[in-house]
């Protein structure tokens, strides 16, 4: 997702470039977690201090279930919007100083707009918090981990281990 920006940067303020994203099969998240980007739309935007990249993207992540660990495929189509500041001149390809502010993005030395970092931490700010295979998902048993989806179990749960079992009786 790099979009070469060196035209854009010579252009007066507001001038807008629209782009379509292009899927990408393995955009890696973190250690153990990638998406595969499926496209979307970006609008490329001169501003006085470089350029906002605005748009949308689709993208798939497989996720665990948080009760029964079974991989859950997300479908996730996220907004965004994003500044990005030259690292050189665009007249005199002079090295300008970096940006204070750390949320704005950098281009790079050959005026390269670098679309993925962006788009990677907007990814992860939209991955839902407890993702469900189902809504009445049984999860795994706590005494012998089989997964109680696929079948019931047969094990015997002593009630007076849980932690907040005293907290039951002040519902009667």
């Amino acid at each position: 997702m790099d979009y070469n920006v060196s035209d854009l940067l010579r252009q007066p303020i507001g001038t807008t470039r629209d782009h379509d994203v292009d899927a990408e099969p393995c955009l890696t998240l973190d250690d153990d977690l990638a998406a595969d980007v499926m496209g979307g739309r970006v609008r490329l935007e001169r501003t006085s201090g470089g350029t906002r990249a605005s748009g949308v993207v689709r993208a798939t992540v497989t996720l665990p279930c948080a009760r029964c660990l079974e991989p859950v495929p997300a479908i996730l189509e996220i907004p965004f919007e994003e500044e990005f500041a030259p690292s050189v001149d665009p007249t005199t390809g002079r090295p300008l100083p970096e940006p204070e502010d750390d949320l704005i993005f950098t281009i790079d030395a050959h005026q390269t707009l670098h679309l993925d970092e962006a788009v990677r931490q907007n990814l992860i700010a939209a991955l839902p918090i407890q993702p469900l295979c189902r809504l009445d998902c049984a999860g795994l048993c706590p005494a012998c981990g089989s997964n109680r989806n696929a079948a019931p179990c047969a094990c015997v749960l002593d009630e007076g281990h849980r932690p907040f079992a005293a907290l039951a009786d002040l519902l009667h």
